[in-house]
C-alpha cells in the first residue's frame, strides 16, 4: 500500500490518501509517529493500529464530547464524523459504543423534542423537523402518542391563535386575501386546515366573510 498523497487540512491536520483513496485524516503528529510520508509504503500492521485502536478512539471520544453539549439523533452523529473523514467502520464501532451505553436514543430524543416545542410548534412541523433530523417516521409515532398520552398536544388552537395575533390578523380579517395567506402560512407551519378556520372565524371581525369553508 501507497501513501499516494497527503492534502493538508490546516497546520496540524491532513487527510491521507491511500492508493489514490481517501483512507483517513491524521495529525501532524501521526505522521511522525508512525513516520508516515507521501510515497512511501503503508504496512498492514500500521493500517491496523491505526484502523482499531488510534481512530475508534479518537471517534469515541468526539462523539462523548459532543453529547456533553447537547442531545444528537444518530444521524446527526454519523454526519459529525463523516465530516471528520472517518472510515466507514470506525463509524459504525463509534455510533455503536454510545448507543450501548445509552447516549444516544433516536426514540428519547424525539419525545423530549416534542416535550420541548410541543406548545409551541404544530404537530406536523415538529413531524417534519424529526424526519430532518434522521429519525424514523415509526419512532416518531411512538414518540407523540407518548406525548399525547401524557397530555400533550391538546392546545394546538391556542398556538394557531398567538400566531394569528403575533401576525396581526384581527387588525386585518375583513380582507379575505389575509384570511387566504394567513391559512396558507398556517398550512405550511403543519396545522391542521379544520383547526385553523375554527379558530380564524372565532377572531374574524367582519361577518360577512365567516363563510368561508
Amino acid at each position: 500500500m501507497e501513501i499516494t498523497k497527503l492534502q493538508w487540512l490546516d497546520k496540524k491536520k491532513c487527510i491521507v490518501y491511500i492508493d489514490y483513496e481517501i483512507a483517513f485524516v491524521l495529525y501532524k503528529g501521526d505522521l511522525r509517529k508512525y513516520d508516515l510520508n507521501e510515497g512511501g509504503e503503508f504496512s498492514e500492521e500500521i493500517l491496523q493500529e491505526i484502523m482499531c485502536q488510534l481512530l475508534p478512539k479518537r471517534a469515541k471520544l468526539r462523539l462523548l464530547h459532543l453529547l456533553e453539549k447537547r442531545d444528537y439523533t444518530e444521524l446527526q452523529l454519523r454526519r459529525k464524523l463523516e465530516e471528520g473523514k472517518y472510515p466507514e467502520a470506525v463509524i459504525e464501532e463509534a455510533l455503536g459504543y454510545v448507543k450501548d451505553y445509552g447516549y444516544v436514543n433516536d426514540k428519547n430524543y424525539a419525545r423530549r423534542y416534542f416535550e420541548c416545542y410541543g406548545e409551541r410548534k404544530s404537530k406536523g412541523e415538529i413531524r417534519r423537523k424529526l424526519r430532518e433530523k434522521g429519525i424514523s417516521p415509526a419512532v416518531i409515532a411512538v414518540a407523540i402518542d407518548e406525548w399525547i398520552d401524557a397530555g400533550g398536544g391538546r392546545n394546538e388552537e391556542g398556538i394557531i391563535e398567538a400566531l394569528l395575533i403575533k401576525r396581526h390578523f384581527i387588525e386585518r380579517s375583513h380582507e379575505r386575501k389575509e384570511w387566504n395567506k394567513q391559512e396558507l402560512y398556517l398550512l405550511g407551519k403543519g396545522f391542521d386546515k379544520t383547526a385553523i378556520r375554527r379558530v380564524m372565524k372565532r377572531m374574524g371581525t367582519t361577518k360577512d366573510l365567516l363563510d368561508i369553508t
